[in-house]
């Protein structure tokens, strides 16, 4: 089915909302606000580790695990359509969109917080409060994503740096205040989050107001144009989201289900140690992917082939250079016993090459040319490399787990990445070659 969003509008009017101009200084506030917002997170995942045994650790790996799955869903579904569509579709009535999305938003996660509370009867006991607790913050949590998002449709980021900022100093006031007063757990760990994450939205929310405040007021509401045109753009999106958490953010509780907590541990422990990079590329793929959609909209061709050469190899030469770069942090300067604050994890440093090898190749399929291939509306060819990738990591990595235990997960990571992207290479040079040049694939 057509995902063509280019008939409504290609380029804006005279009387249309412009963007603020694409300047270094706007790359810089880019990264600077998924630098501060990311670095609370890994921050807090050090913290994490540091305080809790591996077993609770283990235990809010998998909460946060399954946390993540389910906000994949929910960024195809909400935030990266409204990415795609917002600067082109909905340009002129902005303010009336995202408060239409804010509202779906919330039904949406409300059931879905149901549910979750439902299903942790299911769960072991040691797993049921976190995650009943995860569940009941979801919309907020998710809430505060999608906020952040909306403030880069006008290329914003300043707004969303500030959200940031106020999230950060609200988690980690919180997290020195329950160090001081008790120990850490991992619920009281969520609580800290979905505070800090209620604070930054009440922020956003007067943010986004303020630098709308010119928009086009309209008295119909658009969920059923915005549910048509989401769906339409996510619905392939969302088999992706869930074939690619397999290999991604879920892997960690497929570990957990076959290997045990404290090996779910040692591998969430060497995952964060390299969540900096994919920071920084979040950061990037947040900031261009509107501009990019804008850009194929009006030229196509020039922009496919140029820019998916620049992209794949750019992502992999920093990729890499970091991979090299903590490989000799960890072998000679035992960043992990620095870390962590203990030896426990460092039994795993062993892992860190072979898991930058991984890293570099998920990057180059997923961050590189998938930024092309969402651009241009190709969500179809996410699904199927998310597939290719969630073959890897059930076809490879569960016997290769039950054979070798933590060996086998990593080899699974560097066989489910290796097929994301030579899947993604090949629908690239699908899109390059032009059987559908020019318009939104479906």
């Amino acid at each position: 089915m057509s995902c063509d969003t280019t008939s409504t509008t290609n380029i804006p009017s005279r009387s249309e909302p412009r963007d603020a101009p694409f300047r270094a200084t706007t790359l810089i506030i880019s990264l600077a606000d998924q630098g501060v917002f990311s670095t609370s997170n890994f921050a807090l995942n050090l913290f994490a580790a540091r305080h809790l045994s591996p077993i609770d650790y283990g235990t809010f790996a998998v909460a946060f695990g399954a946390m993540l799955v389910l906000s994949r869903a929910h960024q195809m579904v909400f935030i990266e359509p409204m990415a795609v569509l917002g600067p082109v579709v909905y340009r002129s009535r902005l303010l009336r969109y995202l408060q239409s999305i804010a509202v779906l938003h919330g039904a949406v996660c409300a059931a879905a917080a149901v549910l979750i509370f439902a299903s942790t009867f299911l769960l072991p006991s040691r797993l049921r409060g976190v995650m009943a607790i995860m569940g009941a913050g979801l919309p907020v949590i998710l809430l505060q994503w999608l906020l952040r998002r909306s403030c880069y449709l006008r290329t914003k980021p300043a707004s969303a740096l500030k959200g940031s900022i106020v999230y950060a100093v609200a988690l980690w006031s919180g997290a020195g205040l329950v160090a001081l007063w008790t120990h850490i757990t991992p619920l009281r760990l969520f609580l800290l989050t979905i505070a800090a994450s209620l604070a930054s939205c009440a922020v956003l929310a007067r943010l986004l107001v303020r630098d709308l405040a010119g928009e086009e007021h309209q008295s119909t509401a658009l969920y059923r144009d915005i549910f048509r045109r989401h769906w339409s753009y996510g619905k392939w999106g969302l088999g992706y989201a869930a074939l690619d958490s397999v290999s991604d953010a879920g892997y960690i509780i497929l570990v957990a289900s076959i290997l045990g907590l404290e090996k779910a541990a040692i591998l969430r422990a060497i995952d964060t140690l390299f969540l900096p990079l994919q920071s920084v590329l979040a950061a990037s793929v947040v900031l261009f992917l509107p501009l990019v959609a804008a850009r194929v909209s009006s030229r196509p061709g020039h922009l496919i082939r140029i820019g998916g050469k620049w992209a794949a190899g750019g992502v992999a030469s920093v990729c890499a250079l970091y991979g090299v770069v903590l490989t000799l942090a960890t072998s000679r300067l035992d960043l992990t016993k620095f870390a962590y604050g203990n030896t426990f994890y460092d039994q795993a440093r062993w892992a860190v090459p072979y898991l930058a090898v991984a890293v570099v190749l998920r990057a180059v399929g997923d961050c590189g040319l998938g930024l092309i291939l969402r651009g241009a509306g190709w969500s179809r060819s996410l699904f199927w490399y998310a597939f290719c990738g969630a073959c890897g990591s059930v076809v490879v990595g569960v016997p290769a787990m039950r054979l070798w235990g933590i060996w086998g997960a990593v080899f699974g990571r560097l066989a489910s990445s290796g097929a994301l992207c030579l899947c993604s290479v090949w629908w690239y040079s699908k899109l390059v070659g032009g059987r559908t040049h020019g318009s939104r694939a479906s």
